[in-house]
Order: C-alpha cells, then structure tokens, then sequence
C-alpha cells in the first residue's frame, strides 16, 4: 500500500532551524562570554543579559535604576587597549622599530592573531560573540552599490579605500614578524569593522606606553560586554575610565523600571552616521538630519558667478523641525536672481543676515516642496530596485539600507505635509 509521502521540507523550514540554531550558539556564546567576564572582575549592577524582540541582544535592568547609578565596570584587564596590543612581543617589536606604522593597524593584527588562537587566546570569549559579518557599507556588494542613493555609494567607496589601505599595509607588518598567520582580505575587513562598529573613547594619558611615547594616536578600545548595551538617542549616560577605581565605568542618569532595558548614547547622530559607523538605523531619530544635494541649489539659481560655491552645503539640510535656517534664507531669493558672494558668506558665518522675501510666502514653500519632491523621487527610485535584490540574509547592510531610505522618505513627506498646512492657513490669512 502506498502511503501518501510527507511534504518535503524547503527553503523557510531550514531557514527557521538555522535561525533556531544561530539563535542557541549565541546564547551559549553570550552566557560564556559573562562568565568569563565576572571571573575577571567585571561589575554589573542591576542588570542581566537578555535577548529582545526588537534590537536583539541587550542588557534588561533587574530592579529599578535611578540616575547617577552605576551600571556597568569593567577592570583594565577585560578590556583591548594599545597596552594589551603591546603585551604581543611581535607586535611590541613592530611599533618600537617602525613607529611610523598606523596603530590601528596593529589592533588589526592583534584581533587577527588572537582569533587564530581559539580558545587558547585569552579573549576567546569575546571574539565568539563577535558577528561574521557587518551591515555597514563596507559589506556592501560593489552590483547591490549601483543600486544604491550617492551618498551610500560615496560611504561604501570610502570604507572600501580606507580597507584595501588596511590590507595593504598590514601584508608589509606580516612580513616583518614570524608568523604563520594568513591575512586574508575578508578577515582583515571583518577585524577593521569590529574596531569601528565596537571600539569606545579612551584617553591615550592612561595608557602606561604613553608616559614613553611623545606621540601617540590611540585613543580608543575595545570593551566585552560593554557592547551589548545598545543606543538611544534619548538615553542620558556618563561613560568614561575611572582613574581611582581603573575601571572603565558606565552610569545612568535616567530612570529604568525592573525589566526594562537599558540604554547608551553613542551621540546625537543622524540615521546616516548610525548606518556608516555602526551598522543600524532608529525607527524615531530625534537627531536625524538629511542633507540637502547641492545640485538642486545649483540647477535652482543656474548659477554661473561662483558665489554658490562658497555656500557651506553642511548647513543646508533637513531635520526633525522643517529645513535648516540657511536653507530657510536661501530659499527667499529669487529664481532669477543668484544670491551676491557677500550674501552667501553673511550666511556661511551666520551674521546678522536680514532675510527679506522676494516673492509671497507660499511661493517660497513651493519651492521648498519642489526641493522635497525631487529628494522624495531619487530616493523611492533607489528603494525600488532595492526592493527587487534577492538578499542572502537578514543582516545584510541592505536591509538596513531600506529602512533608512525609508525612515528619510516618511520625515520628507511629514515636512512636506506641514508646508501644505502652513500656506493654506497663509492663503485663509
């Protein structure tokens, strides 16, 4: 008798078990990654690891925080810094003879050597925690980069240059050591995103090789555990190394009920400078800001007399509230009349600029909006043939891509809806 066979299982069914079995190793990795920590010194208050639905891995408060509370301290000896890279005779010979080689690069062969190691190396257990792989630009595929907004091509094009600089001269550092380490390129790009992505600040003055060195440029480190707290751009924190306990210590100043998770401040950065640096993007971002292309300003006012030249663009952007204050005096003169080199620099430096309209206000917010449709349209242009990419996994810098895009998109259209508002109730006027 032939029995009906059982369907087979596909491509969801092993994408959900691997998910269930990535999700364990982490698990595993994490709770050895604090015990291994707690053995060496590191101090918690009021807060336990824990796995959220939306951010991932963070750390949940066990009773209630007050401000001012000590949350976290970790002691010199759980933490990566350029005396830890020292302590490696190899490396130790490097910088005394060649001074002149990047430090960072020297954290680079550091993390490389130390993987290698497994478990025999000291910071095994920290290194397991560490992701494969990034979702920051640099991850990004040069077919998915085409497809991509300027800005994200230009970020990806810069970390990609800054990262064969790395290789390059990091394969002349390996020929100078005996070693059987093999820097492969990915590795070197996977150890150069962990110093960017994970590294805190660090005053170099606490260092022990800075009383020897006159210069020295190594002002940052490496933390276990430290970056399981994840950002939020409200978080109020006071991070820094405590000279009298030598502890690298975190402190709240807000209030957390038990369960709650908590939070640091990396600073007031936009999505953008969130995607570049550390690889995600805030749903809210109360210190988002887009920046304005100079092309529009240039097509708007033809410019032929070079006085768009010397505006500063930096300044020219959008944020949470509407349009940056030059922009705003920009936009009064008239089409037909390019703004005097004197003009542009009252609104470089921020003097005492008399901003006079030359056409009725809603004209002026026609343009505005001529300047928010043209960003809105470039950007849903991208976001469809992002859409269309078929993405190899969940992480993939990408994804994080979109949601930027798309975060840029919503406070756009939230600007442009308040135009609307504000020249009917001018017109009604």
């Amino acid at each position: 008798m032939d029995y009906p066979r059982s369907p087979s299982k596909g491509r969801t069914w092993r994408k959900r078990k691997n998910a269930r079995i990535n999700k364990q190793i982490r698990i595993i990795s994490y709770a050895g990654l604090f015990s291994w920590s707690l053995n060496n010194g590191l101090v918690l208050k009021a807060v336990t690891p824990k796995v959220f639905k939306k951010t991932g891995r963070g750390l949940k408060t066990t009773k209630s925080v007050s401000p001012g509370d000590l949350i976290i301290a970790l002691p010199l000896n759980l933490l990566i810094t350029f005396d830890t890279i020292l302590e490696n005779n190899d490396l130790n010979f490097i910088f005394r003879n060649h001074p002149s080689i990047c430090q960072k690069y020297l954290f680079i062969l550091f993390l490389l050597i130390e993987k290698k190691k497994g478990e025999n190396s000291y910071f095994f257990h920290y290194l397991n925690t560490l992701p494969e792989n990034f979702s920051t630009p640099s991850y990004i595929s040069q077919d998915e980069m085409q497809l991509c907004p300027n800005f994200i091509q230009e970020e990806t094009g810069l970390q990609n240059r800054q990262i064969l600089n790395a290789i390059k001269h990091i394969s002349c550092i390996h020929s100078l050591i005996a070693n059987d380490l093999s820097c492969i390129d990915s590795e070197v790009k996977w150890a150069w995103n962990v110093i960017n992505t994970r590294s805190v600040y660090f005053n170099a003055k606490h260092l022990k090789c800075f009383k020897n060195i006159s210069s020295i440029n190594v002002d940052f480190a490496l933390a276990p555990v430290l970056d399981l707290l994840n950002h939020n751009d409200t978080a109020n924190v006071v991070a820094g190394f405590n000279k009298s306990t030598k502890h690298y210590e975190v402190h709240t100043n807000d209030i957390y009920t038990p369960g709650s998770q908590l939070f640091i401040n990396y600073g007031p950065h936009s999505n953008r400078k969130l995607f570049c640096e550390y690889g995600f993007v805030l749903p809210f971002n109360m210190n988002d800001t887009i920046p304005i292309p100079s092309d529009i300003l240039y097509n708007h006012f033809n410019s032929t007399n070079g006085s768009i030249d010397i505006l500063d663009f930096n300044k020219l952007y959008l944020a949470t509230d509407g349009f940056s204050w030059v922009f705003e005096a920009v936009a009064h003169f008239k089409e037909s009349n390019t703004p005097s080199q004197s003009d542009i620099l009252s609104l470089s430096f921020y003097k005492n600029f008399n901003i006079k309209p030359c056409v009725g206000s809603c004209i002026i917010e026609g343009f505005k909006r001529k300047v928010l449709g043209l960003m809105i349209e470039e950007h849903r242009r991208c976001l469809r043939s992002l859409h269309c990419l078929t993405l190899p996994h969940q992480t993939s810098p990408i994804v994080v891509a979109k949601i930027l895009i798309e975060s840029e998109i919503n406070l756009m259209l939230k600007i442009m809806k308040s135009l609307d508002t504000k020249c009917l109730l001018d017109f009604s006027l």
